[in-house]
Formats: structure tokens, C-alpha cells, sequence
């Protein structure tokens, strides 16, 4: 009897080296998750009970856990699909109509570009998108990645966020006459990268000139110069001037006389003022709308 309680102690000890070894040898395996060894105690017993001076027959292993807590995130890894879990949830697999479920985020592509396991036995599931590429949820696909040549789309929308301050330093036009290659002719330029119809990218700079108290002109060129591709001078583009309130609210608005052929159209509008005794602290809308082929931007400034 002493014999099988100090071998069932063996057997238990073997099982918890086994388990340690388990956890050592996948120390780099990709979602692993380390496991424990439980183990319960083995009771003597008989037909009508446990006397008061019965000893136990050792110990057993009761079960082997998993440790499902949140790991580490790795960094940079060198491949673009090496993907993580933070928090609850599993990655959804489909091999060949089985679906399995794993934290383990290395994925590769095969020859067809599906998303697949670093195996390619299984491919990655997920969400496919329609023709206007929004997301058809409720039905789970195969990920696939298309690398033949996509048709350039030219934008047609772009947004930005801006912050005038109304302490900046008047602008002397007369000193200073606005030149996009002189810095010291504008207080501030934003710029947005748009897209051509042939996929060429283009700068749109809005440049804001402040010329008084509370008061800015604004510039809109396309790669240095119109919208329409002439050069830039006063003559060929005229600005549009905003005047605020010394609480911050846009009260005038001052738009250029339109050329022969209007090729842009600029569009502001004052929004409900939160906080009034910080000037300029009332939000302002400007909607440029381009003729030019880069279509058009959309700026919000606070």
C-alpha cells in the first residue's frame, strides 16, 4: 500500500514535468496557450465508509487547463498578416466545410491569395464586401486577397480639421503680397492628398492669410497652382476673405468675383457657437467644391 502512494507521487510528478515541457517547448508557438497540471487526492474508502484512522492512497491527475488570459502583443514581425486578439474571441477557420477556432493570428496567402493558416490547410473566415465595397454581415467567407490591378478612382471627398488663432499677426499685403513660395506671406497652410482619375496624386494646399483683426483670406491650389492647371497670380485667382466677430463667430463671408468659367466654388458656414469668449472659438464649415478633374475637398475648421 505505502509502495503505490509513493508511486502514484511519481506518476504525478512525471505528469506536471510533462506538462512544464509542453509550455517550454511551445515558448515561441504562435497563440499558444501554457497549460497546468491539477491534481486531486485519491481517499481509501470501503463498503460502509471511511474509518477515523483511514490514510489516503495518494494523488492522481485530475485535469490538464489551459491558461486563457490575455498574452503579449508581439511588435513588428515583417509580416503584414501576423494578426492578435486583444480580448475575448477566436479567429474562425473553415478547412474544406469544418469550421475551427484559434487565437493563433499567423496567416499566410496561397497561390489563389485566399488568407490562409502558415500550414495552408485552412483559410481565414470573415465578412466579404459587396460592389460598393460595404461589409455583408451575417454570412461568413473566405478572405481572399485580390493582387491583380485595380481601376483608379478619382476622390471625390476629402476633410480635414482647422484651428484659426486669432492671435497670429496680421499679414501686410502690401509688404507681403501672398506667394505660395514665400512663407512669410501666409500664416498657415493645410494639405490634403487627392487622387486623379488615372490614380496620380495631387497636393491641395488651402492656404489662410490673415489681413486685420479677425480677419483671413484664403488661397486654393492643386500642385502649386489654380484649379483649373493655370498659373497663380491675383489676377487669375482672387481669394475669399472671412471675417469673425471678436467672440469668434463668422459674420461675413467675402467671395471672389467669379471668373468667365467658374471651375470652383467656395462655400462657409457658420456653426452653433459652444464657447463664445474664446475668439475665434466658434466652429466654421468651408466646403471647397472643384471643377478641377481631383473633384473636390471638404474642410471643417474649429
Amino acid at each position: 500500500m505505502s509502495f503505490n502512494i509513493g508511486l502514484s507521487g511519481l506518476r504525478a510528478a512525471n505528469k506536471r514535468l510533462e506538462v512544464t515541457g509542453n509550455n517550454i517547448a511551445n515558448a515561441g508557438t504562435a497563440g499558444f496557450k501554457a497549460s497546468r497540471a491539477d491534481f486531486a487526492d485519491v481517499y481509501s474508502g470501503a463498503r460502509y465508509g471511511s474509518g477515523s484512522n483511514a490514510v489516503g492512497s495518494g494523488v492522481r491527475l485530475a485535469a490538464v487547463s489551459q491558461n486563457f488570459r490575455q498574452g503579449s502583443m508581439s511588435g513588428a514581425s515583417g509580416n503584414v498578416l501576423d494578426m492578435g486578439i486583444q480580448g475575448q474571441g477566436f479567429f474562425v477557420l473553415n478547412d474544406k466545410g469544418a469550421l475551427s477556432y484559434t487565437r493563433a493570428g499567423a496567416f499566410t496567402t496561397d497561390d489563389k491569395g485566399y488568407v490562409t493558416t502558415a500550414d495552408r490547410t485552412s483559410r481565414l473566415q470573415g465578412y466579404g464586401l459587396d460592389a460598393n465595397g460595404r461589409i455583408q454581415t451575417g454570412v461568413l467567407t473566405d478572405l481572399r486577397i485580390d493582387a491583380s490591378n485595380m481601376a483608379p478612382k478619382a476622390t471625390t471627398s476629402t476633410s480635414s480639421t482647422i484651428n484659426l488663432k486669432s492671435t497670429d499677426s496680421p499679414i501686410d499685403q502690401i509688404e507681403h503680397p501672398f506667394d505660395p513660395t514665400k512663407s512669410d506671406s501666409y500664416s498657415h497652410v493645410f494639405t490634403s492628398t487627392i487622387h486623379d482619375t488615372q490614380g496620380n496624386q495631387h497636393a491641395v494646399d488651402q492656404y489662410m492669410v490673415k489681413t486685420g483683426a479677425n480677419t483671413w483670406k484664403t488661397y486654393t491650389l492643386i500642385d502649386g497652382r489654380n484649379p483649373d492647371g493655370s498659373v497663380f497670380s491675383e489676377a487669375t485667382q482672387a481669394p475669399l476673405t472671412l471675417t469673425f466677430a471678436n467672440d469668434g463667430r463668422l459674420t461675413n463671408i467675402t467671395p471672389p468675383a467669379p471668373p468667365a468659367t467658374a471651375l470652383w466654388i467656395s462655400t462657409v458656414r457658420p456653426l452653433p457657437c459652444e464657447v463664445p469668449e474664446q475668439a475665434p472659438g466658434c466652429p466654421v464649415q468651408l466646403k471647397t467644391v472643384y471643377g478641377h478633374r481631383t473633384a473636390q475637398q471638404l474642410m471643417e475648421q474649429e
